[in-house]
C-alpha cells in the first residue's frame, strides 16, 4: 500500500535531510510524528516554522528531492526506494518505525545510487552507509555515515570507527578509476606516503586495506574546521576589522603562523625525501584548536623514484620514505604539468619532472603565502595555456601593486620565494619559515634594505612602553613633532652645506633628504590608524611643523630648481600641510599651499606630459583644492577645479581604459562633482554626472579582476551617499534609501586597513542621517527619532575628540535638530526635549557660520533650524520669538540669494 503522494514527498524530504547530516533524527521525528494529516503543512515549512532549519537549507534540499525523483522518472516512491536509511539512524528510540524503508515500506522501488548538486557541492544521496575492513573484533571496522567531499582522485566520506567508536575520515578511490592500474597505484600511494610521515603537521593514517569489490580505501583522522583557502578568504572579506585595526594585525600573525606550521612539516618531509608537490591553501586544513596539517600527497614524489640534491640528506633517526612496490609504479611523463597551476613552480609548469626538487615545493609555499597577504592567486588567467606560460615567465603582479599597506619587508620574502629560478629562492621550507620569524620578531630580513624611516618606527615600537606612556599624557605629539623637526632642520641645513661640494656630496645629499621626507611623511603626514586621535587632537601643532616643513622644502628646492625629485616632494609637502590646515578650518593657511602644490605639480606634468605619475599627482592637487574651495563657500572656484580633474581623469582612462587608478580617479571625482553641481543649482548635469559616478564604480565592484580594496570601496560609499542627498531634494525618497541602503553594504566591506577611524565612523554617521532625513520626509517621525538618536553619541565623540574637524560639528547641528523637529511633529505638540535639541543644533551651527560666512551649504542648514524653532515656539505660544527667528531666517535668504551662484 502506497502512502499519500504528500505524506511520500514529506519523507523523502526528510530522508535527504536526515542522511546528509542536515538534521538529527529527533527533530525530524518531532517535526513528523503521528504522520501527515490533511490540511497540514509540508513537512519542510513545518521544520522552518519550528527553527530546525532554515528558509534558504529548506529550498535547498527542495531541489535535491526534485532531482532524486526525476531520476526516478517523476515516481516519488521509486526515488524513496533508492535511498537507504544507516543503521545507526534507527538506533535512536526516538526516530519513528514509519521512516524505516525497506521491509517497512513495501512499495519503495529500486535501489540505485543517486548524486544531486546544490550550489557547486556534490551531495551524494543513496548508498550513504556501508561497511569496509576487517576488524580484530567481530564486523567490519569502518562504517560510513555520510559523504563529505569529492576530489579529483578519491571520494571522502565521514565513517564511524566501530573499535575506538570515533568519526574519521575514510577516503576512497572513486568507481571511474577504480579499475585503471596508474590511478590505483597512485591512491595507494598516497595512502602510504600520507601514513609514513609521521609528523604533527601531517594528517595521521589509520588504515589501509579494500572493501568487498577489491576497491582500495584508508581511513585517516577527520578534521573539524576549515582549509587555509577559506581562512584566508574570510580574512580578507570580513567585517569585523571595521574599528579593529589591532585584531586584524593579530589575525594577519595567526595566519603566518599556520604557514611556519606547514613549513616545519614540509622540511620534515624532504628530510625523509618526499615532495609534495601540490601545496597550496585548499591542501591545508586548519582545525578549530590550532592544528595545522598538510593533506593531500596524491601527487608526491618519493624516494624510490628520484633522487634529492646534495645538501639534503635524510637524518639517520629519519630514513628515508620507500613505498611498497605496489604503490611506487604510478609513473608521471615527462613533459607534463603537475600540480596546481596558480602554485606550481615555474620548472612544474615547464614539465621538466627531472628539475623538480625541494625548491619547487618553496615556491608553492611562496605562492600560499602570496594569497594569503593579497587574498588573491598571483595568476589568475582563466585558459590554463596562457596561465601556465605566465608561471613560466613569472609573469605576476608584486603583492604591493594589489595592496600597498603590505610591509615592504614580507613582499621581499614572497617574491624570493617565488623567484623563477630554482637558485635564487629559499634553498628549504626552514629558510623560508626562519625569514618568516624574523618579520614576526619585527627584525630585519636577511638581504632586504631598508629605509631609515622604517627604522626608526621599528625603534619606536621596541619602546613601546616609553611612547605609550608620554601618549597617554599627551605629550607623545609634542615630543615627536619635535623630533621631527629637529630631523628635518638638521637635514635641510646638511642640503644647503653638501651643494658646494662635489658631485658625490651632491648625491649624499639627496639621499639625506628624501631620508628627512621620510620621517616627515611617516611621523607627521601619515594617517593614524586605528587611534581615537592622538595625532589628530595635536592638529594645530601639526599645522605649525607642516608650514615650517614646507618653507624649508621651498628653501632646499631654491638651490635646485631643476630637480624632479625635488620639487615632487615639496609638491607633496605643500599639499599635506593644506589638507592638514583645511581639515581644522584654516581656509587662509590652506590656500597659499595649495596654490604651490598645483604650480609645481603642473610644471612637472609640461615637462613630462606622458607621465603617469605626474598626471595622478596633478589630479589629486586639483581635487583636494576642489574640496577646500567648497568648504569656504568658493563654489565656482570648487567648480573650476573639479573640472580641471575630471579632464585630467578622462585622459588618464583614454590613454589606459583597463587602469584601475584611472577609473577610480574618474569615478571619484564625477561624485564630487555631481555634489557641487548641485549645490550650484544645475540640477540635470548633477543627476548625470552623479549617475556615471555610481555606475562606475558599481562596474568596478563587479569585476572579479579589479581590486576593489577598501580605499575604493570608502569613496564608493561617499558617491553613494551623495547621489543620494540629490535625490532626497529631488523628492526621489524610495531611490534615495535604495542607495542608502547600497552605501551600508559596501561600508560594512570595509577591513579597516587602511582609512582613518574617525573618518569611517563619521560616513557611517552622515549616511544614517541621510537614511533619518528621508524618514523625516515621508512622515515617518518616530523611525526618524530613533535613527537621529542612535547617531548622535558616536558624533558626540567626533566633536569631543576633534572640535577644530568643522564637518563633524555641522553633522552634529543637523542631527540633533532632525531629532527635536521629529519629536515636534510626532508629538503633535509644542515638547521641551523638540525645542531643547533644536536649540542645541543652533548653537552647535553658529560659530561655524560665523566662522565660514561665504559657506551657503552651512548657511541654508542654518536657515532649516530656524524655520524648524520659529514652527516650534509658535506652538509653544511665544509669538514675538516665533516672528524674531522668522525675520532671521528670511535675513539669511536674502543672503544667500544675493552672494549665491
Amino acid at each position: 500500500m502506497s502512502p499519500p503522494p504528500d505524506a511520500a514527498r514529506d519523507l523523502l524530504f526528510g530522508l535527504i535531510a536526515h542522511l546528509n547530516g542536515l538534521i538529527d533524527s529527533t527533530a525530524l521525528a518531532a517535526a513528523i510524528e503521528g504522520g501527515p494529516k490533511a490540511g497540514d503543512e509540508p513537512l519542510g515549512d513545518r521544520l522552518v516554522a519550528c527553527g530546525t532549519i532554515g528558509y534558504s537549507l529548506k529550498t535547498a534540499i527542495e531541489t535535491i528531492a526534485e532531482c532524486q525523483v526525476s531520476r526516478n522518472g517523476g515516481d516519488v516512491e521509486r526515488a524513496l526506494g533508492s535511498l537507504s536509511t544507516s543503521p545507526s539512524n534507527r538506533e535512536s528510540p526516538a526516530y519513528p518505525r514509519n521512516l524505516t524503508l525497506g521491509s517497512t515500506f513495501p512499495y519503495a522501488k529500486g535501489s540505485d545510487e543517486s548524486v544531486a548538486t546544490e550550489m557547486n557541492e556534490t551531495i551524494v544521496v543513496g548508498r550513504t552507509s556501508f561497511e569496509v575492513g576487517t576488524s580484530t573484533s567481530q564486523g567490519q571496522r569502518f562504517r560510513v555515515l555520510r559523504p563529505h567531499k569529492k576530489g579529483g582522485l578519491g571520494a571522502v566520506f565521514v565513517a564511524l570507527d566501530t573499535e575506538l567508536n570515533r568519526e574519521v575520515a575514510l577516503k576512497q578511490i572513486q568507481e571511474q578509476y577504480a579499475d585503471d592500474v596508474n590511478s590505483r597505484a597512485r591512491f595507494v600511494l598516497e595512502a602510504e606516503v600520507t601514513g609514513g610521515l609521521e609528523h604533527p603537521g601531517i594528517v595521521p593514517v589509520y588504515g589501509l586495506g579494500t572493501d568487498d569489490l577489491g576497491r582500495p580505501y584508508y581511513a585517516m583522522r577527520f578534521i573539524r574546521g576549515q582549509n587555509l583557502k577559506d581562512a584566508i578568504a574570510s580574512f580578507h572579506t570580513k567585517d569585523a576589522w571595521i574599528g579593529r585595526p589591532g585584531d586584524r594585525a593579530i589575525e594577519l600573525r595567526k595566519l603566518l603562523r599556520k604557514l611556519l606550521d606547514v613549513c616545519n612539516a614540509i622540511e620534515y618531509a624532504h628530510r625523509r625525501k618526499v615532495l609534495h608537490r601540490d601545496l597550496k591553501p585548499g591542501n591545508i586544513m586548519v582545525g578549530r584548536y590550532g592544528e595545522t596539517l598538510v593533506v593531500d600527497w596524491g601527487l608526491a614524489k618519493t624516494a624510490a623514484s628520484q633522487t634529492m640534491p646534495q645538501g639534503l640528506v635524510a637524518e639517520p633517526i629519519e630514513r628515508p620514505l620507500i613505498p611498497s612496490a605496489s604503490s611506487g609504479s604510478a609513473h608521471t611523463l615527462p613533459g607534463s604539468e603537475i600540480g596546481t597551476p596558480a602554485y606550481m613552480s615555474p620548472e612544474q609548469a615547464s614539465g621538466k619532472l627531472d628539475e623538480i626538487g625541494p625548491a619547487s615545493d618553496v615556491y608553492s609555499l611562496g605562492a600560499t603565502l602570496y594569497t594569503l597577504l593579497t587574498g588573491r592567486p598571483a595568476f589568475i588567467e582563466g585558459d590554463r595555456k596562457r596561465l601556465l606560460e605566465m608561471v613560466r615567465r613569472g609573469e605576476f603582479p608584486h603583492p604591493r601593486s594589489i595592496d600597498s599597506t603590505i610591509d615592504p619587508a614580507m613582499e621581499f620574502i614572497c617574491l624570493k620565494a617565488m623567484a623563477p629560478r630554482p637558485q635564487d629562492r629559499h634553498q628549504s621550507p626552514i629558510a623560508l619559515a626562519e625569514d618568516v620569524e624574523r618579520w614576526l620578531a619585527d627584525e630585519p630580513v636577511l638581504g632586504h634594505r631598508e629605509g631609515s624611516a622604517r627604522k626608526l618606527m621599528r625603534w619606536a615600537r621596541r619602546h613601546r612602553a616609553w611612547t605609550q606612556a608620554v601618549a597617554a599624557s599627551a605629550l607623545v605629539v609634542t615630543v615627536v613633532s619635535m623630533a621631527t623637526t629637529v630631523v628635518i632642520k638638521q637635514a635641510y641645513e646638511r642640503e644647503r652645506t653638501a651643494l658646494v661640494r662635489e658631485e658625490n656630496s651632491r648625491r649624499l645629499a639627496q639621499k639625506n633628504f628624501n631620508d628627512a621626507n621620510n620621517v616627515i611623511r611617516e611621523l607627521l603626514f601619515k594617517p593614524a590608524r586605528g587611534e581615537t586621535g592622538i595625532v589628530n587632537k595635536a592638529a594645530p601643532l601639526r599645522q605649525r611643523l607642516a608650514n615650517e616643513a614646507a618653507r624649508l622644502s621651498d628653501s632646499f628646492l631654491a638651490n635646485q630648481p631643476e630637480n624632479r625629485d625635488v620639487r615632487k616632494a615639496t609638491a607633496d609637502i605643500h599639499q599635506e600641510a593644506g589638507n592638514i590646515a583645511r581639515m581644522i578650518g584654516q581656509y587662509d593657511v590652506a590656500r597659499p599651499h595649495y596654490l604651490r602644490a598645483i604650480e609645481l605639480s603642473e610644471g612637472l606634468l609640461n615637462e613630462l606630459p606622458d607621465d603617469p605619475r605626474s598626471r595622478l599627482s596633478l589630479f589629486s592637487v586639483y581635487n583636494d583644492a576642489a574640496e577646500w574651495d567648497k568648504l569656504a563657500g568658493k563654489a565656482q572656484d570648487s567648480l573650476r577645479y573639479y573640472r580641471s580633474a575630471e579632464a585630467l581623469a578622462r585622459d588618464m582612462l583614454t590613454r589606459s581604459a583597463t587602469d584601475a587608478n584611472s577609473k577610480k580617479a574618474l569615478a571619484t571625482v564625477l561624485g564630487d562633482l555631481g555634489n557641487t553641481l548641485h549645490d550650484l543649482g544645475q540640477a540635470t548635469e548633477a543627476e548625470a554626472v552623479s549617475l556615471e559616478s555610481v555606475t562606475m564604480w558599481d562596474a568596478m565592484a563587479n569585476d572579479p579582476g579589479a581590486n576593489y580594496d577598501d580605499e575604493k570601496r570608502w569613496v564608493n560609499t561617499i558617491a553613494l551617499r551623495d547621489r543620494a542627498s540629490i535625490r532626497i531634494d529631488a523628492g526621489k525618497l524610495d531611490e534615495a534609501l535604495s542607495l542608502l541602503a547600497r552605501a551600508e553594504r559596501v561600508l560594512v566591506g570595509i577591513s579597516k586597513q587602511r582609512i582613518d577611524n574617525n573618518n569611517t565612523r563619521f560616513l557611517r554617521a552622515s549616511t544614517r542621517s541621510l537614511i533619518a532625513r528621508v524618514h523625516a520626509r515621508q512622515g515617518s517621525y518616530e523611525l526618524a527619532e530613533t535613527e537621529f538618536g542612535a547617531i548622535l553619541p558616536g558624533i558626540w565623540r567626533l566633536v569631543t575628540e576633534l572640535p577644530d574637524t568643522v564637518v563633524y560639528p555641522l553633522e552634529l547641528a543637523k542631527a540633533l535638530d532632525g531629532r527635536g523637529y521629529a519629536r515636534f511633529k510626532l508629538m503633535g505638540k509644542w515638547n521641551p526635549p523638540a525645542e531643547s535639541d533644536s536649540r542645541q543644533g543652533l548653537s552647535t551651527l553658529e560659530p561655524l557660520v560665523q566662522r565660514l560666512r561665504d559657506n551657503h551649504r552651512f548657511q541654508l542648514i542654518m536657515i532649516g533650524i530656524l524655520d524648524h524653532l520659529a514652527e516650534v515656539t509658535n506652538e509653544r505660544g511665544s509669538l514675538d520669538e516665533s516672528t524674531k527667528l522668522t525675520r532671521e531666517a528670511g535675513e539669511w535668504r536674502a543672503r544667500v540669494k544675493v552672494v549665491g551662484p
